[in-house]
C-alpha cells in the first residue's frame, strides 16, 4: 500500500489497436433513403429536379438558343443609297454620303428639265401655232386656263397641306408630279398665247439666263440662305399686298403700265431668291444649315424648283409685255 492513502491512482494510457467492437447496437432509422434513378446523372451543384431532367432530354437536340428576330428592312426607292449605305453605314444622315447626294441632285433636275421640256414646248406650240393661238385668245377658249389653274392649284394645295407623305412614295410621286406638271404646262401656254412672239422669246430666254446664273451663285456663295427662311416668309407677305395694294389701284385709277412693272419685278426678285434658297437646299454642302431635304424629297425638290423658273418665266413676261406696250 502506498503511503499516502488519499492519493487518486494514476489513470493507465488506452491500450493500442485493434479495438474490441463496441457493445453499442446501432438502432435501425425509418428513413429509407431514396435511390436515384438509373437514368440520373450527377450535375455540379445546384437544386436537381427529376421530372425537369426528363423533359430536358425530350429537347435536347436544340443545343442553342432561338436567334434574335431581324430588324425589318424599310423598301426605299432610292438606289444609290442602298448601294452604298450597305457597303458603309457609319454616316449620321442619309446625305453624309456623297453618293447619296449626287443621286439626288441627278434626278431632281432630270425631273425638272423634262418638266420644263414640256412646259416650254407647249408654250411654243401656243405662240407659234396661229390656230391654236387664236382659239385661246378667243372667250371659247378661256375654260382651258381655269380648268388647268384650278387643276394646278389644287394638286399644290393638296401636297401641301394633307398629301405630304405621298409625294415620298414611288411611284405616286411621280404620278402627283405628271398632274401637277399638265395643269401648269396648259396653264404657262395659255398665258403666253396673249403675248406676241419677240416678248415670248425674250423672257424664255432671260429667265433661262437668270435660272443658270441664279444656280451658280448659290452654289459658289458663302451665304446660306436656308437659314434666311424667315426673312423669305415676310418678303413673300410683303409682295403678296404690294400686288394686291396694285391691283386695287389700277382697279380705281386705271391701268399703269409702270405700277405692273414694279409687281412684276418685285415677284422676279421674290422667285429669285427662293431659286437660290431651294438650289441650297438640293445641292446642300455648306449650305442647307437652316433646313433640308431626304433621298426621298426629289419630286419635291424639282417641283420647287419648277415653281421658281415658271414664276420668274411669267414675271420676266409681264415685264416685256408692258414694255412693248
Amino acid at each position: 500500500m502506498s503511503s499516502y492513502s488519499g492519493m487518486k491512482p494514476q489513470q493507465q494510457p488506452p491500450p493500442p489497436p485493434p479495438y474490441q467492437p463496441s457493445s453499442y447496437q446501432q438502432q435501425p432509422s425509418s428513413y429509407q433513403q431514396q435511390q436515384q434513378p438509373s437514368s440520373y446523372q450527377p450535375y455540379g451543384g445546384g437544386y436537381y429536379n427529376p421530372q425537369q431532367q426528363q423533359q430536358y432530354s425530350q429537347y435536347s437536340h436544340h443545343n442553342h438558343a432561338p436567334p434574335p428576330p431581324q430588324q425589318q428592312h424599310v423598301q426605299s426607292f432610292d438606289v444609290e443609297s442602298q448601294q452604298h449605305n450597305n457597303n458603309n453605314n457609319l454616316y449620321a444622315t442619309p446625305f453624309a454620303d456623297k453618293y447619296v447626294r449626287a443621286g439626288f441632285i441627278r434626278k431632281t433636275y432630270a425631273l425638272l428639265l423634262m418638266q420644263l421640256a414640256f412646259t416650254f414646248g407647249l408654250t411654243f406650240l401656243f405662240v407659234f401655232y396661229p390656230p391654236i393661238r387664236d382659239y385661246i385668245r378667243s372667250p371659247a377658249g378661256i375654260w382651258m386656263f381655269a380648268a388647268s389653274w384650278a387643276v394646278g392649284f389644287g394638286t399644290l394645295i393638296s401636297l401641301v397641306c394633307c398629301c405630304q407623305a405621298a409625294i415620298r412614295q414611288h411611284p405616286t410621286n411621280l404620278i402627283i408630279m405628271l398632274i401637277f406638271t399638265l395643269a401648269m404646262g396648259f396653264m404657262v401656254a395659255t398665258v403666253a398665247a396673249f403675248y406676241n412672239e419677240q416678248a415670248v422669246l425674250i423672257a424664255v430666254g432671260t429667265t433661262f439666263a437668270l435660272t443658270l446664273g441664279l444656280t451658280l451663285f448659290a452654289i459658289q456663295t458663302k451665304i446660306d440662305f436656308t437659314l434666311k427662311s424667315g426673312l423669305l416668309f415676310t418678303a413673300s407677305l410683303s409682295v403678296l399686298l404690294f400686288a394686291l395694294l396694285a391691283i386695287v389701284m389700277q382697279w380705281l385709277l386705271g391701268y399703269s403700265s409702270i405700277l405692273r412693272i414694279a409687281v412684276a419685278v418685285a415677284i422676279a426678285g421674290l422667285f429669285s431668291a427662293f431659286l437660290v434658297y431651294d438650289t441650297q437646299l438640293i445641292v446642300g454642302g455648306k449650305h442647307a444649315r437652316g433646313m433640308s431635304y431626304t433621298p426621298d424629297d426629289y419630286v419635291a425638290a424639282s417641283i420647287s424648283l419648277y415653281l421658281d423658273v415658271i414664276n420668274i418665266f411669267l414675271s420676266v413676261l409681264s415685264i416685256t409685255g408692258a414694255a412693248q406696250g
